[in-house]
């Protein structure tokens, strides 16, 4: 077995492998190839509360336990993370605050990575590392305020024909968008991301022109993002004080 996809991973929870196992290997019940660099599948499981996709190994990563072993990873693969959910909104409606932040050094995000998932919210930023990226690769339940590559060179995109019962064609959606998400490119990319990501209608600017700033810490994660009309913060727990020096 060198090689292995199965179009339904989201209805597997966790994954078991042998340590003789020479291709693969399992980390918090999450499948990996045997160097831990492409990740095949995160667990998506209920837990005892009736929980689902609440997983150790998020947890564990946001505690800054498995930082390590998510930077190691170069290759997110397909339907990696399809349908995986924060514990829990099936249950209660309300969203946990769990936010992900793609490996610093991932260089493929493969079809489907976190289609339908509800991981990644509000923003998304995209490493400079990243070369590919699949149709319907980001296509999660919320839609994006704002999405930023880092990179001065644009990922290769890859956009689908697809056609519908009645005959209709349509491109794959790689990303769930708005007319009111932001594209943020480095300054001086923005012709070369509009040539990669021929999208009509996207708000496509560079950075000098979307004046951002952010900034994260562990425990909890909180981000601080801030243009001229808003100023908000993520990860926050209740009770907490934060003070704010312009």
């Amino acid at each position: 077995l060198v090689d292995i996809w199965y179009p339904a991973w989201n209805r597997f929870g966790r994954f078991i492998v042998p340590e003789e196992n020479p291709y693969l290997m399992s980390i918090e019940g999450w499948l990996f190839s045997k160097s831990g660099k492409t990740l095949i599948n995160a667990e998506n499981f209920y837990d005892e509360k009736g929980e689902r996709g609440k997983t150790n190994f998020i947890l564990r990563l946001l505690n800054g336990e498995l930082s390590e072993e998510w930077e190691n990873i170069d290759t997110i693969g397909e339907q990696a993370f399809l349908y995986a959910e924060q514990g829990s909104f099936k249950k209660t409606g309300k969203r946990a605050s769990i936010y992900i932040d793609l490996p610093k050094h991932v260089k493929v995000i493969g079809e489907k990575a976190f289609s339908g998932s509800n991981l990644l919210r509000d923003s998304l930023t995209i490493p400079e590392t990243v070369r590919y990226v699949g149709d319907w690769a980001f296509n999660t339940t919320d839609t994006f305020r704002v999405v930023i590559f880092m990179g001065t060179t644009p990922p290769k995109f890859k956009f689908s024909e697809y056609e519908d019962e009645s005959g209709h064609k349509f491109i794959a959606k790689i990303f769930n968008w708005n007319a009111s998400t932001t594209f943020i490119v480095p300054d001086g990319c923005k012709n070369a991301y509009k040539e990669a990501f021929p999208v009509e209608g996207i708000n496509l600017v560079e950075e000098s022109e979307y004046a951002t700033s952010v900034i994260s810490v562990q425990n909890p994660t909180i981000k601080i993002r801030r243009n001229a009309n808003m100023l908000t913060l993520k990860g926050c727990k209740q009770g907490e004080q934060i003070q704010i020096y312009s």
